[in-house]
């Protein structure tokens, strides 16, 4: 396994024109990618139109580009903003060497402590890797959580990696290549997190995000194993797949889990979107009422005011807070 530092190189896309820092949107298979980049970029903006946008192996700032704006005449010295580490894992599991995103605590070399592993589908830097671990360095900064080790998995096929089987003729003929689910979940579970867990200091928390097809993978790995993760943030799944299958199945497949004494906290959201979104997102969250996950242990949200491209940053904020403003928890 090879690492490098991740370091963001927009200094070639920055205008400095002295206008507003915006926020740059990008859909990809109908989840939407938000980069929130009006922290860092106090003074200029980011060109949507540019098409030269940073792969996942790259993230840097240029720093003198940004102070030329404002100081054309000055000498200024420039150096990288390092955000995180990506190391290349060998996946037997997948036939793949596949790229990992590592975003450790700001104070991780020099501290002792143990963190929870949150692990992020849709995980490359031009996904949700870098607005995620930086709304969570945020909360751990401010106390609203423990800081936490981000692990995000960029995408080499997400139409194929974060799919069920269907039976469906017309999922078929949209997406041939689907049904690799199965094996992204042993991926996570036999080669990912163990090999996360054996070379950083966690404490047994983990966590697990996913939104649109990446909402649909996450609630079949919960439906199918929910003890593999302690607590799941569903957004916008894409639950319509396969005629509905995994929303119409969960009330079966969670049912031997009825009695359990602990259980994972889910957190699920949908916007005001297609119906058939919400009406299967409601009926995910019935299932798991009606196998006993309570109120400390499952929240729902409906976001009139989101769509499914904008659901995911205030669900992620939202659902972050919920689970760690709650005590470990029991069944009643």
């Amino acid at each position: 396994m090879m690492g490098q530092w991740l370091s963001i190189p927009f200094g070639e896309k920055l205008k400095t024109a002295g206008v507003s820092p915006r926020v740059l949107t990008s859909i990809y298979g109908g989840g939407a990618r938000v980069l929130l980049l009006g922290a860092l970029l106090s003074a200029a903006s980011v060109s949507a139109e540019d098409s030269s946008a940073p792969n996942s192996a790259a993230v840097q700032l240029s720093s003198e580009k940004m102070a030329a704006a404002h100081a054309p005449n000055q000498d200024v010295a420039s150096q990288d903003l390092v955000w995180g580490q990506q190391i290349q894992l060998n996946s037997k599991i997948l036939g793949q060497k596949r790229a990992i995103n590592i975003a450790l605590p700001a104070n991780y070399a020099s501290a002792e402590q143990n963190y929870p592993v949150v692990v992020v589908v849709d995980g490359g830097v031009d996904e949700d890797f870098l607005h995620i671990s930086s709304l969570l360095r945020y909360f751990g900064t401010y106390q609203q959580m423990p800081e936490a080790i981000v692990v995000g998995i960029p995408n080499v096929d997400r139409q194929h990696d974060l799919t069920t089987r269907s039976d469906n003729a017309a999922d078929q003929a949209d997406i041939p290549q689907h049904g690799g689910a199965d094996d992204f979940h042993q991926f996570i579970a036999d080669e990912l997190l163990p090999y996360v867990e054996q070379q950083y200091r966690t404490d047994g928390r983990r966590l697990l995000v996913g939104q649109s097809l990446g909402g649909l993978f996450a609630s079949k790995v919960l439906l199918s194993q929910n003890d593999l993760f302690t607590h799941y943030l569903i957004v916008s799944p894409s639950l319509w797949w396969n005629d509905q299958a995994l929303a119409n199945g969960a009330m079966q497949a969670l049912a031997p889990h009825k009695e359990q004494s602990t259980r994972p906290m889910v957190y699920l959201s949908v916007g005001h979107e297609h119906p058939v979104m919400r009406v299967t997102a409601a009926k995910l969250s019935g299932a798991l009422r009606m196998n006993g996950w309570r109120d400390a242990q499952h929240r729902y949200d409906y976001l009139p005011d989101e769509d499914h491209a904008t659901a995911l940053h205030m669900s992620v904020y939202q659902g972050f807070r919920w689970f760690f403003q709650q005590q470990p928890t029991t069944s009643h």
